[in-house]
């Protein structure tokens, strides 16, 4: 049974891998021919994000109390289940930055191409565009600081 275990964990890794290969990679190949600023962004959270999901998987997997499985009646302790909600907010926060972004170029784009939209809103997220770049260092940083939040804890609880 664990080997069965293993095996399908390693064909979700592969499949996720190639999942963010194909994202990154057309999202660089996009850039180059349409030079849309928030593409390299998205490519890099990417990226990002497959390091970080596989760090915090690794270091849950080695401060949950041994036997502890998702999805059983036995509650986390509660040090545990404020990590867990602290890696989630950060991971789902970057999450949150990356549509921003998606949206606010969207926008730009079509605020070019029809400049005469009323919406208020295409022109808000149009004006969100002028920020693309203090959006992409913190979706980013964000996407660091999720693995991280295990890790410290981890490491400060004796374990190395």
């Amino acid at each position: 049974m664990t080997s069965l275990v293993t095996a399908t964990l390693i064909i979700d890794y592969v499949l996720w891998t190639v999942r963010v290969g194909l994202i990154v990679g057309g999202c660089w190949i996009l850039y180059r021919a349409l030079r849309l600023a928030t593409l390299p962004w998205i490519a890099a959270w990417y990226a990002l994000e497959l390091v970080a999901r596989s760090a915090s998987a690794y270091f849950f997997h080695q401060i949950v109390p041994p036997g502890w499985t998702p999805g059983t009646s036995q509650p986390l302790p509660s040090p545990l289940s404020a990590l867990v909600m602290a890696t989630d907010l950060a991971a789902e926060l970057s999450t949150l930055l990356v549509v921003l972004l998606i949206f606010a170029e969207a926008a730009f784009v079509l605020q070019r191409l029809a400049p005469d939209l009323p919406s208020g809103l295409f022109r808000r997220l149009a004006e969100t565009h002028r920020f693309v770049r203090p959006l992409g260092i913190t979706t980013l940083v964000l996407a660091v600081v999720s693995p991280c939040v295990p890790m410290v804890y981890y490491y400060a609880h004796g374990h190395l």
